[in-house]
């Protein structure tokens, strides 16, 4: 008897399967949704001469004041003398949000990775000492829309409002 009961809930859980897989659910014309914006894969660089736009964050290091400009990266400052803080550079650090700085190693994330560097011998030069996957983005943050399939080779960075043709993924 309890062989038989397994049976039918496997059967049932079955049916369920295939009905949430019924295609006929998603429009067979363009609908409103989202897009999924990949990363261009830019590396991190240390470069001269770029003003602050957007800051938000600042951490002291030493006798450097370190600047976070949001989505763009950490802008360096020598502040030896208070009273004329001297620009060194700026390390690009595309789509990054946050940073943290404990000892020598400043950490960022850097789309879906957080990266560690090292500051410790010179800020001027990018020396990466370890980077993390920590999270994929696979479906947008909105629930009840339609979206664009991910392209599970790229890494999303962002989503966009789109029209799409014949949509065919949906987050509930």
């Amino acid at each position: 008897m309890p062989h038989k009961i397994i049976k039918v809930f496997e059967y049932l859980l079955l049916s369920f399967f295939f009905i949430g897989c019924d295609d006929s659910t998603f429009p067979k014309e363009d609908a409103n949704g989202y897009r999924p914006v990949y990363s261009a894969n830019e590396p991190i660089t240390f470069e001269l001469g770029v003003p602050i736009q957007n800051p938000d964050k600042v951490l002291r290091f030493k006798n450097y004041l370190l600047i976070h400009d949001s989505k763009k990266g950490v802008h360096v400052i020598d502040n030896t003398d208070p009273t004329t803080p001297l620009r060194i550079g700026f390390i690009r650090v595309p789509d990054n949000t946050d940073m943290a700085i404990k000892d020598s190693i400043l950490v960022v994330d850097h789309r879906n990775n957080l990266v560690s560097l090292n500051l410790a011998r010179t800020i001027t030069k990018i020396n990466e000492v370890s980077r993390l996957k920590v999270w994929k983005i696979t479906a947008p943050p909105y629930h009840a829309k339609y979206f664009e399939c991910v392209d599970t080779t790229k890494e999303v960075v962002g989503w966009i409002e789109a029209r799409l043709p014949n949509p065919t993924c949906y987050r509930q």
